[in-house]
């Protein structure tokens, strides 16, 4: 199927650019795989967020690694929220999340950093280790 649609002239150029090519050809299929990457985007309910530049590379600092999917995504964040000793896990409800996010703030600490203070407190004392 030719679809014709009409795009600024800066946009164009921009996807020049992103196909490192003048080619029409090339330009075309620049434009083909975006609208491809982008055709699962639902009428309703569904947000895209596009990470770029420092945005993204502040995510893969917290989360200590690049992210390629969603639902990759959700899960890291979602082991955000849980703190495992060996064999023993807890995972921290919303109200439990903005608590720990309240006092590290409160210590001017990132919430990881009070995690794992508060934690090796409590290991120490339940230890007996002074």
């Amino acid at each position: 199927m030719r679809v014709t649609i009409d795009i600024p002239d800066e946009l164009y150029t921009a996807v020049q650019v992103k196909a490192d090519s003048k080619d029409k050809a090339d330009v075309n299929k620049r434009i083909r795989s975006v609208l491809k990457a982008f055709n699962d985007v639902e009428e309703k309910g569904d947000r895209y967020i596009i990470l770029k530049g420092e945005s993204r590379r502040e995510v893969e600092r917290i989360l200590e690694s690049t992210v390629t999917s969603g639902e990759e995504l959700a899960r890291k964040l979602k082991n955000l929220s849980v703190v495992s000793i060996g064999e023993s896990t807890i995972e921290f409800n919303e109200t439990e999340q903005r608590q720990i996010h309240s006092q590290a703030q409160f210590w001017s600490e990132t919430p990881e950093v009070y995690i794992e203070r508060v934690m090796r407190e409590a290991f120490n004392t339940a230890l007996g280790v002074w």
